[in-house]
């Protein structure tokens, strides 16, 4: 197995354009929620970026970044997809070069280009 990305986001549409904006050289594990994003991050060891998305469940999201800002273990990049609706969660986050916020929509040229040393692009 290669490089890989967790998506978290019960939109399945949504991970579909996200696989095809960071490249097909990815392996990639897609999680409709919080639990089941834990669950593949504990068994998948080569996992480099998490992208979530926090449409559903944002105090869950929430916690979850969180726990991954704090973690040694589990330490990883973090893309954290929002709507304009939930700016104000975001305060915290703000301070941390682990995570980048990108407030839907979003152009992919700026998520391929300020996450460049986690993406291979498309030769």
């Amino acid at each position: 197995m290669g490089r890989a990305v967790l998506i978290i986001n019960a939109n399945k549409s949504m991970n579909l354009v996200l696989m095809n904006i960071l490249n097909k050289d990815f392996d990639f594990f897609c999680a409709a929620d919080v639990y089941s994003g834990f669950t593949i991050l504990k068994s998948i060891k080569e996992i480099e970026m998490i992208v979530i998305d926090l449409d559903e469940h944002c105090d869950d999201c929430l916690d979850f970044i969180h726990f991954i800002r704090s973690s040694k273990i589990h330490k990883k990049k973090v893309v954290v997809l929002s709507g304009k609706n939930e700016l104000s969660n975001l305060n915290s986050l703000r301070q941390d070069e682990s995570v980048q916020i990108l407030i839907k929509p979003f152009n992919p040229d700026t998520l391929i280009s300020s996450n460049s040393k986690y993406i291979r692009t498309k030769a």
